[in-house]
């Protein structure tokens, strides 16, 4: 259960957690994790291990939680800690018991989901919000869970929401919102967090950070000299910004750094100037302090970063950010800067932040702004193959891959931070699915030019040809597709945030033998779901194979995931086929 309660112009939060263990694979519940930020103060009442009759087993010490930082890679909440501790027991089923409570002088927003794991059962969870019923006004919306009972007891005004959940696993390119969990978003309408401010609109949110960043974005002159510097004799705009993206990128470092006022308040640009290195927040100020210099404009930008990309109600203001990245209006098109990434070119926003609302802060007039989408051209990743055979023999092959969209920012970033031992291992799974080793491997690109890497690898396959008498059985060096559920057992849509989208090009040189002119057949699937072809040439004693994949980017319902599901599994078998040849 949950209480949140105001008083006193305080806002208390109480929490009450009761988990039954009821074999081995719960032991993972037995972790007690209490989330807390700098800016709150935090008691744990009691905790303990109880028998399924209420008996108690063992009493937790207050000197058995530990403290963590509960940093993100990417956060503008950047002052988390997390108390930790272990109660487990030997017998099962038992339960365990703990209760906490927080205060702070108040909240932006409040977000109630009663689960502490997604896999996990919830028999009963309880909300109650106990505010002062004439002078606190709130706005609330909830999800997947009954309307609110509402009453007025004496000068308080109690909201009550009650919950069950059934664990349900989230299935393949599934959205998170199928998981249907119980959720409930409180905002005070005002609110005082370091300054005055209010959840009217999203214009008024952005009035407060305005107001809380006020003044961020003034650089020492000794900044504001070297600006002019590096931008003498530049004229056109795109050049201006290039040129102080990439000396950001050279000459600061992206670290989480903990701040008051809930990890919103950004640190001046003249404390990148003096450190080298910020947050999102940081860096992203002072990004907009060298466009400013150079006489551009640019914007403050707030955005929900992460693989999943969720709507965000612009009928409902509250607190669902936790990244910032710069917003560049110029001439008819817009930029847009990620500012925490120093090996990515200017523009360059990739799986992480595409394709989704984001919030341009601007005074009396923030507003939201769709990031780009990544395009097939963004995200394909192409390939040449080189299979050299002699006799009956294979004796080379060699293989050129250019990777874009996600498998460019997953390599890009083994390679630039310099993780020799995984670059291999990483790599592996964007050649083919099958066995192989690596004789050489060499990997390159201008990361700050261009959105993709290349790697050029010599490999020995395994099981890749094979030669029965005059036939030879060729592989098709297959790409990986997901596997997706079967027909019968799917029950959530499907969600695709980007395309996917490959051409691998094979070419199988024979020497010592005589090809018959008989070539394998070409393939074509079409489907509203994407395209898939495989097209022989036979020239000269030289097979080539030209294969093409695209598969859209889309949310298609379950109610048609029978038809995606065969174009699907269509393309993984013609993947795994073998090619025949004679002599």
């Amino acid at each position: 259960m949950s209480n949140l309660q105001i008083k006193d112009n305080k806002v208390i939060t109480t929490d009450s957690v009761i988990i039954q263990i009821n074999n081995y694979k719960g032991e993972y519940a037995t972790y007690i994790t209490i989330p807390y930020s700098k800016n709150e103060k935090l008691n744990i009442n009691d905790a303990w291990i109880e028998d399924v009759n209420g008996k108690i087993i063992r009493k937790l010490k207050s000197n058995e939680f530990t403290d963590h930082s509960a940093i993100s890679d990417y956060s503008i909440y950047e002052d988390y800690f997390v108390k930790t501790a272990q109660l487990r027991h030997n017998q099962y089923p038992y339960r365990i018991v703990y209760s906490y409570q927080k205060s702070t002088a108040d909240f932006l927003t409040k977000i109630w989901a009663p689960l502490l794991f997604n896999d996990q059962d919830v028999r009963s969870a309880k909300l109650i919000v106990s505010i002062p019923a004439n002078d606190y006004p709130i706005r609330y919306k909830y999800e997947n869970i009954k309307e609110p009972d509402i009453q007025t007891i004496g000068d308080k005004k109690i909201y009550s929401w009650e919950a069950s959940y059934i664990s349900e696993e989230r299935q393949m390119y599934s959205p998170i919102s199928e998981l249907k969990i119980p959720k409930v978003y409180i905002t005070p309408l005002n609110f005082k967090y370091g300054l005055k401010g209010s959840w009217d609109s999203w214009v008024s949110f952005g009035n407060w950070i305005c107001k809380l960043n006020e003044k961020s974005t003034v650089l020492p002159e000794s900044e504001k000299q070297k600006v002019d510097e590096l931008i003498l004799g530049i004229n056109h705009p795109k050049e201006k910004i290039k040129i102080l993206y990439q000396y950001m990128q050279k000459h600061t470092r992206y670290v989480n750094v903990s701040l008051k006022i809930g990890g919103l308040k950004t640190y001046p640009a003249s404390y990148v100037v003096q450190n080298k290195y910020g947050d999102c927040k940081a860096l992203s100020t002072y990004m907009i302090a060298l466009l400013e210099r150079a006489g551009l404009k640019a914007y403050y930008t707030l955005i929900k970063s992460g693989a999943n990309v969720r709507p965000i109600d612009k009928n409902f203001p509250c607190q669902v950010f936790d990244h910032v990245i710069v917003t560049v209006p110029i001439e008819k098109d817009t930029l847009f800067l990620e500012c925490t990434n120093k090996d990515i070119p200017m523009g360059y926003l990739g799986t992480f932040t595409q394709g989704r609302d984001a919030l341009v802060i601007k005074e009396d007039s923030s507003y939201f702004i769709r990031t780009p989408e990544l395009t097939p051209e963004d995200v394909t990743y192409s390939s040449f193959t080189n299979v050299s055979i002699k006799d009956n023999d294979l004796i080379s092959c060699e293989i050129e891959m250019t990777l874009r969209g996600y498998a460019f920012e997953t390599l890009n970033y083994y390679v630039s931070n310099h993780h020799k031992s995984e670059i291999e291992k990483i790599s592996r799974n964007f050649i083919y699915a099958g066995n192989y080793n690596f004789e050489s491997l060499v990997i390159k690109g201008d990361k700050n030019e261009k959105s993709e890497i290349t790697l050029q690898a010599k490999i020995k396959p395994q099981n890749s040809f094979k030669s029965y008498g005059n036939d030879f059985v060729l592989s098709s060096f297959p790409f990986t597709l997901s596997q997706l559920e079967p027909i019968e057992e799917r029950t959530q849509d499907i969600q695709l945030n980007y395309p996917i989208s490959r051409n691998d090009t094979i070419v199988y040189h024979f020497s010592g033998v005589s090809l018959s002119d008989k070539k394998p057949e070409d393939i074509t699937i079409e489907s509203p779901y994407g395209n898939y072809s495989v097209r022989f040439d036979l020239n000269d004693n030289q097979l080539k194979v030209i294969k093409k994949l695209l598969i859209f980017k889309g949310s298609y319902s379950v109610n048609e995931y029978s038809e995606f599901y065969r174009f699907w599994s269509s393309i993984q078998a013609n993947e795994n086929k073998n090619y025949y040849l004679k002599r």
